[in-house]
């Protein structure tokens, strides 16, 4: 293996590592790495600014009404 210096946004990283239980960014690096290299690049880039369409202004005024 070789190494690499990149600069990744810390609570993108936080946030893989909780959800999947990682304990080391490096885990959750080559996890995120090898789901990306299961799919076809085209695949991937054609998500590329498919945005969301959510209304967050409403959800943050009724999220919570659910409890």
């Amino acid at each position: 293996m070789s190494r690499i210096t990149v600069r990744i946004d810390p609570e993108l990283i936080a946030r893989v590592m909780l959800k999947y239980g990682f304990r080391t960014k490096r885990e959750a690096i080559d996890f995120a790495l090898r789901q990306a290299a299961g799919y076809d690049a085209s695949e991937i880039l054609a998500l590329r600014g498919t945005g969301w369409e959510g209304d967050l202004r409403k959800m943050r005024r009724t999220r919570n009404l659910e409890i």
